[in-house]
């Protein structure tokens, strides 16, 4: 087996495209790099040095995209931006033992083989407040972006989940989502990733990669097969 962790970013590509996952995890294929992912990884880079907090994963910047900066300034602007933040890019390392524990505080029973790893770009250590940064080209938000955000809150103990969304439109415009932290959103958190990483390790035992399904969607030019996948060039006649 080739992977030795998981991360919530591995899960929601599982959850939005099984084959892909395959492609990206298990086979390591390159997926092809995009400008969009260029920019909210240099975007996540420049908010954390502007702020002064303690950097835990300095990424070598790519080629500078454009507009990068004039979007930070605007984002530290803003009235809520995380401008309390002591880390940033902080890392989390959930155990096996420790992810049994948490299911079972949320009256669940879950058991996983690797580790549950990921990095938080913004945290108030004082305060407990967790924030994921995202950059989009719209106001459109996700469910996988709550499920990241509530993760990373159970590994730090956090009392408050935020989302602050920057979108690439004609206009930037900024935005803050909360996101609950309660008993309901914990469970419904904990029991989707269970449920997933379940799934992964069937596929892994298995070696179901060739039959697993693809299911075409928004993340489809992010996937190494994108070219020869048969969802796209058929179904949606790419």
């Amino acid at each position: 087996m080739s992977i030795d962790h998981y991360s919530v970013s591995s899960v929601t590509t599982a959850m939005g495209c099984p084959r892909q996952w395959w492609c990206k995890y298990q086979l390591k294929m390159d997926a092809p790099a995009g400008e969009a992912a260029s920019f909210g990884s240099q975007f996540d880079q420049m908010v954390s040095k502007r702020l002064g907090c303690k950097v835990h994963k300095d990424d070598k910047p790519g080629s500078p995209v454009e507009g990068v900066e004039e979007a930070v300034a605007g984002y530290l602007s803003q009235p809520w931006a995380m401008k309390s933040a002591t880390d940033a890019q902080m890392p989390i390392n959930i155990s096996p033992g420790q992810w049994g524990v948490i299911a079972e505080m949320n009256g669940l029973y879950s058991e996983i083989q690797r580790p549950i790893i990921g990095f938080i770009d913004l945290f108030d250590a004082a305060n407990r407040v967790v924030v994921d940064l995202k950059t989009s080209s719209s106001k459109r938000t996700s469910e996988n972006w709550a499920l990241q955000v509530l993760i990373y809150s159970i590994a730090k103990q956090a009392s408050e989940a935020k989302i602050h969304l920057m979108t690439r439109t004609k206009v930037p415009a900024y935005y803050e989502f909360m996101i609950p932290i309660n008993p309901r959103s914990t469970k419904w958190a904990v029991q989707l990733m269970s449920y997933w990483i379940a799934n992964i390790e069937r596929w892994l035992k298995d070696g179901a990669g060739d039959e697993l399904p693809r299911t075409p969607g928004f993340y489809c030019s992010w996937c190494p097969e994108a070219l020869e996948c048969p969802a796209q060039s058929l179904i949606l006649g790419g």
